[in-house]
């Protein structure tokens, strides 16, 4: 899919996307737009792009322009709310706003055994039942690019305002990354406000990540293209509970070859406050 526009209001449940609610493997999309009218609300796997994303999501010269304000709960991104392993997000922008879904939801269990059945329910007077088991869902992954990253994202920048007050794992760019992040250009430059993990650019890294970058020629060689992956964050980063990092909130992952920096204001509670990361258990060189 190369070009399309979404000026509408999408609302759903799981899966929510603004383009689609799922981009499968071997799909790609290229130059897409949501302009500011635009207006998308689920419940878990939201994004502004595509609900999930197995496939490549790109544009060029970072032409792929994210408009307009998303609702979600859990994996919530404003190009894609879960960017699932071989999934590539690249060249984007991201200016929607991210927003937590107001509802009262709730995981509620229905039935025992093999007609035992879980659903995501937006909680009313109507439809509460006494035969059912209800547990709060709790709000988590929110990036201005990608909500959970399992996948590849290159060169990314958000410009939107991640407002994710109540939620975990919180990121300018990616709310929990156990992906790669690869490329010069992945920047953020909103503000990010979560309760815990919260980062200007992700809020939870649990992936070893090596900045170089190769590419293979003709003859199957692999060429040294960069030595190093550049990471900025130039807004503001809040954590309401929490420790907050101007670039990661929380790293458990080695980290290589990447050049971090922050120009922005951080403010954090409990669990550590830094001006690159609050709380680091991995190597970095």
């Amino acid at each position: 899919m190369d070009g399309a526009r979404n000026t509408g209001e999408i609302t759903g449940e799981d899966y929510v996307g603004g383009i689609v609610g799922s981009n499968s493997t071997d799909s790609e999309m290229s130059n897409i737009v949501n302009d500011n009218k635009a207006s998308i609300t689920g419940i878990r796997y939201v994004g502004g792009v595509a609900g999930q994303n197995e496939g490549i999501i790109s544009a060029d010269s970072m032409h792929l322009d994210n408009n307009g304000e998303l609702y979600g709960k859990q994996y919530v991104g404003g190009i894609v709310g879960h960017n699932a392993t071989g999934g590539i997000v690249e060249n984007t922008i991201n200016d929607i706003t991210l927003n937590v879904n107001p509802e009262n939801i709730v995981e509620r269990t229905i039935g025992t055994g093999e007609n035992k059945k879980t659903e995501y329910v937006v909680l009313s007077n109507s439809n509460i039942k006494n035969d059912a088991t209800d547990v709060d869902v709790t709000a988590q992954y929110f990036g201005g690019v990608v909500g959970k990253n399992e996948g590849t994202i290159t060169d990314a920048e958000n410009r939107g305002n991640v407002n994710a007050d109540g939620a975990d794992y919180v990121g300018g760019i990616v709310g929990h990354n156990s992906g790669a992040l690869k490329g010069a250009g992945n920047s953020n430059n909103g503000l990010v406000q979560g309760d815990s993990y919260v980062g200007g650019v992700g809020g939870y890294n649990a992936s070893a990540i090596d900045g170089s970058v190769y590419e293979t020629d003709d003859n199957g060689h692999s060429i040294l293209v960069s030595e190093s992956t550049t990471v900025k964050n130039q807004g503001t980063v809040i954590a309401d509970d929490g420790g907050a990092g101007g670039i990661w909130g929380y790293n458990a992952g080695d980290i290589t070859n990447m050049v971090m920096i922050n120009d922005g204001k951080v403010y954090g509670t409990t669990g550590g406050t830094g001006g690159i990361i609050a709380e680091n258990i991995g190597n970095i060189s």
